[in-house]
This record gives C-alpha cells, sequence and structure tokens, in this order.
C-alpha cells in the first residue's frame, strides 16, 4: 500500500487473477468459451486415438462387450441371452455409438475419442475452474489417456465410462461449502451410482465425500475429543444420507428395469456373485503367506 493511500485511509485494489483478466478480455459468453474448449479438447482426443482408431480388437474385453451390445441392440436381454460379469452401462454404451456411427468398433472408438475422453477432461478443467490451471489439467489427462498400453488406454473399457460420471461427482463437491449441502450430495451420489453402473469398484469412491463431509462438520460447540467427534458424526448423519439416497437411485432404477424384464435375478448373479468369485484371491492365506 503506498504512503499516500495510506495517510487517506484507502485500501490498495486487489490486482485480478491472470485467469479472471484473460475471462475479462474474451467477448464470448462463457457457454460459448466452454463449446470452443470442448471442441479442442475432441479434436486433441482424436488427434491421440488416430493410431489405433481402426484396429479390429485391442482387448479381449472390447469383443465382449461388442456381443453384449449387439443382443442388447436386436432386442435380447443382459444377463440371461448374453453373459458378462460386467455391469450394464459400459453394454449400453456401446450400442449407443453403434446405432450413431454404424456397427463394429470403429463406433465405440469415435463415440470414446469425441465425447467420452473430453467430457471427462472437461470435468478435469471444471474442477479448477476453467482457468489455465484447469486447461492444463484437461490437456494432461488427454495425453494420459493415449500414454499407456494400447491394449489398456486405446481400448474401449468400463474404467473409461466410469470416468466420466465420477469426474463430474468432484467438480460437484470441489468446493468445502457443498460439502455441507444437501443439494450437491445428492447429485454426486448419483454421478457415483452411475459410474458404479460402469464397474462395481466405482462405489468405493463414495467413501471420498463421506470423509469429506465428516471433516467439514462443525461440532455444535466446542468439547473434548470424543464429544467433539460424536457432535460431527451427528451432523454429517443427514448429508451421508443425501449422498446414499443419490446413490442408490440410479442403481434402483436399473433393478427395477431389470425386473419389469424378469431379469433381476441373472443380473445380480453376474453383476455381484460371479464378479466377487472372479476378483477373489484363489491362493489359500497360508499359501500366500509362504510365497511371500
Amino acid at each position: 500500500m503506498s504512503a499516500r493511500r495510506a495517510r487517506a485511509g484507502e485500501s490498495e485494489p486487489i490486482a485480478p487473477s491472470p485467469d479472471l483478466a484473460l475471462a475479462r478480455e474474451d467477448p464470448r459468453s462463457p457457454g460459448v468459451r466452454t463449446g470452443a474448449w470442448l471442441t479442442l479438447l475432441a479434436v486433441a482426443s482424436l488427434a491421440t486415438k488416430l493410431p489405433f482408431l481402426r484396429y479390429p480388437f485391442l482387448n479381449v474385453d472390447e469383443a465382449v462387450h461388442l456381443v453384449g451390445s449387439w443382443e442388447l441392440l436386436r432386442g435380447g436381454r443382459l444377463y440371461v441371452d448374453f453373459a458378462d460379469n460386467k455391469p450394464p452401462l459400459v453394454h449400453v454404451f456401446y450400442a449407443v455409438a453403434q446405432l450413431l456411427f454404424g456397427d463394429g468398433i470403429l463406433a465405440v472408438r469415435l463415440l470414446a475419442a469425441l465425447a467420452l475422453t473430453p467430457l471427462t477432461a472437461l470435468g478435469a478443467s471444471a474442477f479448477f475452474g476453467y482457468g489455465r490451471r484447469g486447461q492444463a489439467a484437461a490437456l494432461a489427462f488427454i495425453v494420459a489417456s493415449a500414454a499407456l498400453l494400447a491394449s489398456d488406454a486405446h481400448a474401449v473399457h468400463c474404467e473409461h465410462v466410469l470416468l466420466l460420471p465420477l469426474a463430474w461427482s468432484m467438480v460437484v463437491l470441489r468446493s468445502p461449502r457443498s460439502m455441507r449441502q444437501a443439494g450437491p450430495l445428492f447429485s454426486a451420489g448419483v454421478l457415483l451410482g452411475l459410474a458404479t453402473l460402469a464397474k462395481q469398484p466405482a462405489a468405493a469412491c463414495l467413501l471420498v465425500p463421506m470423509a469429506g463431509v465428516l471433516q467439514a462438520a462443525r461440532p455444535a460447540r466446542p468439547g473434548g475429543r470424543v464429544l467433539e467427534y460424536a457432535s460431527r458424526v451427528r451432523r454429517a448423519l443427514p448429508l451421508w444420507g443425501a449422498l446414499l439416497v443419490g446413490f442408490a437411485l440410479p442403481l434402483l432404477a436399473t433393478a427395477a428395469l431389470f425386473q419389469r424384464e424378469g431379469t433381476l435375478g441373472s443380473a445380480v448373479f453376474w453383476i455381484w456373485r460371479v464378479n466377487l468369485g472372479h476378483i477373489a484371491n484363489p491362493m489359500p492365506l497360508r499359501t500366500c503367506s509362504f510365497v511371500s
């Protein structure tokens, strides 16, 4: 603060951040700017995916998901006419891609490159407020999404589908204030439920906002450590409830659809029971201890 301003009792003007100044210089509306940025991300995503775009199959999972989508498109029932231990959203994504771009794996990779990856990268950008840090995060995600082995990065897996709602659930909860409001927590729960419909381990991500809610919950009055923790838990309970209700909503809606088709029992068997057996350790604990 200058001496003249100090004597006059005036405060020194705060310089705007570079990101804010850049936004003010751009005459376009926020929607137009976001659309232009998303278009740029789609072009960058397509450029990084081009080398393997037309390759027949990069991973056996792609063939499985493709067959499941064909069964779905011809009116078949998932987990009865076709069986797999993956949740239904990945098969739905494959089916939608082929409705838009024609039959085959090329259609799936095109939709992933033009929509799935760019929208996930946009979520990374939104998490940082669309500023320069957000731009760097989005571009870093685009590069990282193509930098691994082709069978992992360029094949369209369940993980690619679950990352989209998972990223935007973090955007919804990016501010500390959102951890104390039922609305954002409910919305984040819905998004995490959709991510779980892409792959089951996404359900474990519920622990992150639950811990954030507990951390943000302020005790009603200061006291000992036990009393303070109990007060935090008491304040967190209704917020946890909003998160869990949102999480359960897409799962229950999907279960209702399976129930209407008479396939709920088969869906639960393949998605949960078979999958738990699939990921279980085949070796007894003694054998593992001996090997280690």
